[in-house]
């Protein structure tokens, strides 16, 4: 009896040493890559290279301050989507136009698409979305660098919803609000957003705070 207790026991201890072996190596493998920090615009810049990389995520630090009642200097809208059970967000920076997936619980980002901009084309959008404040609802989020807006009229998913449901709603708001960036905007100053097959053909990249959020879950899963 004692025998086989000490057999179970070398087993676990050498089964327990093979899983943290993998895990280790796994950990070495992965490409994370991190946003630069800009802060002359208080946010993260996506490298225009990033769906290039084979990146196993992203790292995006958090656009938010210790200090309250901070100057906006972006804004992000998000619209509710229960197949994910979280948000899609199209952020607006002074830089770049960013689509991702947000969530109040443990599941992961990512990042489905990105466009540049410029100042300009940054004010634009701003202004026409000031003039649209109807569709919107504003969040009174005094630590974040940007504004927090809820996008009211979005084309909900079907009760009964599928990838396919998900991704031409995630297309058809995003591309919604697209069009209200670009109203009173010349063609060649536009923000160009892709077809549905093209940005259906883009592999979704995770985000993270952090790297080892991104370590960690793929790990995991």
């Amino acid at each position: 009896m004692k025998q086989i207790s000490t057999y179970c026991i070398i087993l676990i201890f050498i089964t327990g040493n093979c899983f943290n072996c993998l895990a280790q190596r796994h950990r070495k493998k992965l490409n994370i890559v991190e946003a630069r920090w800009d802060p002359t615009i208080k946010a993260a810049v996506v490298p225009d290279n990033i769906f290039s990389l084979n990146a196993d995520g992203l790292v995006m630090y958090p656009m938010q301050s210790k200090i309250e009642n901070q100057p906006k200097f972006y804004l992000t809208i998000s619209w509710f989507a229960p197949s994910i059970d979280g948000d899609f967000i199209l952020t607006v920076t002074k830089r770049q136009v960013i689509l991702t997936s947000g969530h109040e619980n443990p599941n992961p980002n990512s990042l489905y698409w990105f466009t540049d901009i410029n100042e300009k084309q940054y004010e634009q959008i701003v202004r026409n979305i000031d003039n649209s404040k109807s569709s919107f609802d504003e969040q009174n989020l005094h630590y974040f660098y940007g504004r927090q807006l809820e996008y009211k009229y979005f084309i909900p998913e079907q009760k009964h919803w599928s990838s396919t449901d998900r991704e031409n709603k995630m297309y058809l708001n995003a591309k919604r609000l697209i069009d209200l960036f670009n109203i009173g905007v010349k063609p060649g100053e536009q923000v160009v957003f892709p077809s549905k097959k093209k940005l259906k053909s883009i592999k979704p990249i995770m985000t993270a705070h952090n790297s080892s959020e991104i370590t960690d879950f793929v790990i995991k899963y």
